[in-house]
């Protein structure tokens, strides 16, 4: 959908067919997408990928949890701290590492609104 514009990105650092960091300089040099924060999640945290996130104009570097149960509660708190304290609109996006796929519909609780966008 053309129209769908998120107010945060959620990316995850290592996807199976293109780097995270890519995909963070695409979202930063298309005009549309640039003034959307993007948070890095992975589970690695090296100096070298903190610093290429950071000069790329990630917002936040997290280190989510191995266990998928702590993960969401992870996703949780960031979107509830976003969206409650912000008070921007209600939209978050996730991509989950393992799966691959968005998993914002397992997020819905809280007062925030979750909704996926599977390409950039």
């Amino acid at each position: 959908d053309a129209s769908f514009r998120p107010q945060l990105i959620l990316l995850d650092l290592h996807l199976p067919d293109i780097d995270g960091i890519e995909i963070l300089r695409r979202i930063k040099a298309a005009d549309e997408w640039r003034a959307i924060p993007v948070v890095l999640l992975t589970t690695s945290a090296t100096d070298g990928e903190i610093a290429r996130a950071y000069s790329n104009h990630a917002i936040s570097y997290l280190v989510k949890p191995i266990g998928s149960d702590e993960s969401k509660e992870l996703i949780h708190v960031l979107c509830s701290y976003w969206f409650g304290k912000n008070r921007c609109p209600k939209i978050c996006v996730a991509i989950d590492e393992v799966q691959h796929v968005p998993i914002a519909p397992q997020l819905r609780r809280g007062d925030y609104q979750a909704k996926t966008a599977s390409t950039v």
